[in-house]
């Protein structure tokens, strides 16, 4: 079945390590593994430009020469938690073909493959939802999804009691 025009595919690579917990994530919260990869990329990009509009990207854009001899000659790597890509393993999300020319536009700018960019972005995006779940954001959903269960089968109930 062809894509609509407004959609997209954007393939990335990832580590199989990544992939795993994303499956732990979709089967967690009964999502598509695609599903919650374009929500982590649309969480993450538009963090990435709320950062470029009050001028962080630019600034760091500038000085990455110097950032990266700074990271390199004192050993911040060491410190830094970064997800090595030992095992990759390619997924293809469906996202809106405007945000993949915004994902393109992006890449370009800081002189990152898209597929990179992609991938940094759906990174980003899990250690944002890590952090949520830790807080008990996923249970609250879980609440929230039972709650709703709960009104719909009164409902029925209801609907069912006034037609007797």
């Amino acid at each position: 079945m062809p894509l609509p025009p407004d959609k997209a595919i954007l393939s990335v690579a990832i580590d199989a390590k990544v992939k795993a917990m994303l499956e732990d994530y979709a089967e967690m919260f009964d999502r598509p593994l695609s599903q919650l990869a374009r929500n982590m990329i649309y969480i993450a990009l538009d963090q990435f430009k709320l950062l470029n509009n009050v001028g962080v990207i630019p600034a760091l854009n500038i000085f990455k020469d110097q950032i990266e001899r700074f990271v390199t000659n004192k050993k911040v790597k060491d410190y830094l938690l970064v997800i090595k890509d030992e095992k990759p393993v390619t997924i293809s999300v469906v996202i809106d073909a405007e945000v993949k020319a915004t994902i393109e536009e992006y890449a370009d700018y800081l002189g990152l493959p898209l597929n990179i960019f992609g991938r940094n972005l759906i990174y980003v995006g899990l250690d944002q939802f890590r952090i949520l779940n830790a807080l008990g954001f996923g249970k609250l959903e879980k609440l929230a999804k039972a709650f709703k269960g709960f009104i719909e089968s009164y409902q029925k109930v209801s609907s069912t009691e006034q037609k007797q």
